[in-house]
């Protein structure tokens, strides 16, 4: 696909030239390198953040529109700087500094509303969903390190087990008072009720019964709830009540921020052939690639 897409862009200069003006595109265009194709997007470095910003601002729509004529399908475009032009500080990876791309953007902007308490959100209950990897998990944490809300947090599976073994021993009560808590409540993979119609009613009651908190609730699930095998209508209602948001797997680009943050500064010399092919050629989560960079 790389071939594909250097003999693509080699094809393309001319067109680019003519279109951009031969002063623009030797300022700002002709040092563009493609890195990869994946997903309907092109994905370039630009030498230098300057460039990079111009470039996003007054030339991807021509950059796009060049590319799809030339492949004959749509092609979005898609513009970073190099390693280099970026400070050390901007290629750290923590629970602080997450890699943010366009697949779980959305749901990164929704949650530092939370974080900073931006007044006028649509709801209370937020839902975000998406496969195994793309880091649900780790939205929650973040924002429960950044909040500092005491929240009370509990596993999926481990809190349809609780409910089970509550209703068996008619102490549903106990529960109920701990999950209406004034405190924010987090649910990490309420899928996990999956076919379980007791459990699901019960919980049903409990976020009826924090909708009338002014409080948050934050729920994660690997499938959106109208994909929930044998889901309660009552519960799958609340659960649509809400902010639903998909995180998809990380793209190219957040693959190759992250293993260049892990790389360090071999990333930008000897290693970075290394790094960008198993960027592009790694397509799963941030952690598939980071064990597949322990194996190079």
């Amino acid at each position: 696909m790389l071939s594909l897409l250097r003999e693509t862009w080699n094809r393309v200069q001319e067109d680019i030239k003519s279109k951009a003006g031969e002063a623009a595109y030797r300022s700002w265009l002709a040092d563009l390198r493609p890195l990869a194709l994946e997903r309907g997007t092109c994905f370039l470095e630009a030498g230098s953040r300057m460039a990079c910003e111009r470039i996003q601002r007054l030339y991807t729509p021509l950059l796009e529109e060049c590319i799809s004529d030339e492949m004959g399908t749509r092609i979005a475009v898609s513009v970073a700087p190099a390693p280099d032009a970026v400070l050390p500080d901007d290629l750290e990876v923590s629970p602080t500094r997450p890699v943010v791309d366009e697949c779980n953007k959305t749901s990164f902007l929704v949650v530092q509303n939370l974080v900073e308490k931006t007044p006028g959100l649509p709801s209370k209950l937020f839902l975000f969903y998406g496969q195994a990897g793309v880091g649900k998990t780790y939205l929650l944490r973040w924002w429960r390190d950044l909040s500092g809300d005491r929240a009370v947090i509990r596993d999926g599976l481990a809190l349809r087990k609780a409910f089970q073994i509550k209703v068996r021993d008619q102490r549903v009560g106990d529960l109920e008072k701990e999950l209406t808590d004034p405190r924010p409540l987090v649910i990490d993979g309420v899928h996990r009720f999956s076919r379980h119609g007791r459990a699901q009613r019960e919980l049903g009651r409990i976020l009826k019964a924090r909708s009338a908190l002014d409080s948050l609730t934050l729920i994660t699930s690997r499938w959106h709830p109208r994909e929930i095998w044998d889901l309660d209508p009552v519960l799958e209602s609340f659960l649509l009540s809400g902010f639903v948001s998909e995180i998809k797997l990380p793209g190219h680009s957040a693959r190759l921020r992250y293993l260049r943050a892990l790389e360090g500064s071999a990333a930008r010399n000897g290693r970075a052939g290394a790094v960008e092919t198993l960027a592009r050629e790694v397509c799963g989560s941030c952690a598939e690639a980071r064990a597949e960079m322990r194996c190079c």
